[in-house]
């Protein structure tokens, strides 16, 4: 339960502030992320991400490497080196990568599609990814295990996902929960399983505070559910 990792974050429109991370909260994750994955999909994992936030971090390097996987790390943010996305799964028999629907939407436009065959699953997150995106990338990497995923600093990266092999695609969806419970806050204060409201979270890879600020870690909880700010329907 001592502090394991600091990373920061503000989302798009908010105050900067430190999420503080067990190794408890950082293990569950990653033993979850196994669990769901599974030790054959990430034998060789290609990130393209920066690695100081949890989707780069937690996400691409952490979950593989306490696995036992392969991790190559790539120049993501290089326009060059996502044109030859498609030569680097090839050449490395890449079967797992996580990327941001932006760096898709660049690798789509300027990189040809691996040819091996050697990707088993694809993770989209971080930003909302459409139902058009995400068909494209199932066409793209050839494999339907594409996954929309959905998750925050403050879970310790992912926190759920929604593989194409299982789900038609559709914008905003994301699936089921890995580990832990959903619901909603209705404008009532109502908690509910089921309709639509601020997301509330229950996990056990959540954040055990945010750095020094005892008054802000105090309200995003509320009987024990995390506020994500995020509006949801289950």
């Amino acid at each position: 339960d001592e502090p394991a990792l600091i990373l920061f974050t503000s989302g798009t429109t908010g105050v900067p502030k430190g999420v503080v991370h067990t190794f408890r909260s950082l293990l569950a994750r990653l033993a979850l992320n196994h669990a769901h994955i599974g030790a054959e999909d990430m034998a060789t994992t290609l990130c393209t991400l920066p690695v100081h936030f949890g989707h780069g971090l937690i996400g691409n390097c952490l979950t593989v490497l306490l696995h036992g996987g392969d991790l190559i790390l790539d120049k993501g943010t290089d326009i060059k080196a996502i044109g030859k996305l498609g030569d680097t799964i090839d050449k490395n028999g890449v079967s797992f990568m996580s990327s941001v629907p932006a760096f898709w939407r660049l690798a789509l436009k300027f990189s040809i599609p691996p040819k091996r065959g050697s990707l088993k699953r694809v993770h989209v997150g971080s930003a909302p990814m459409s139902a058009d995106l995400w068909r494209k990338i199932i066409e793209w990497s050839g494999t339907d295990n594409v996954v929309n995923m959905y998750g925050i600093t403050e879970t310790a990266n992912w926190v759920g996902g929604a593989s194409a092999a299982e789900f038609e695609p559709e914008d905003g969806l994301v699936g089921r929960v890995w580990g832990g419970h959903a619901a909603v806050m209705a404008e009532d204060g109502s908690f509910r399983h089921e309709g639509e409201g601020e997301l509330l979270i229950q996990t056990p890879s959540m954040m055990s505070s945010y750095f020094k600020l005892p008054e802000m870690t105090a309200q995003s909880f509320l009987n024990n559910w995390f506020r994500t700010g995020d509006l949801g329907r289950i």
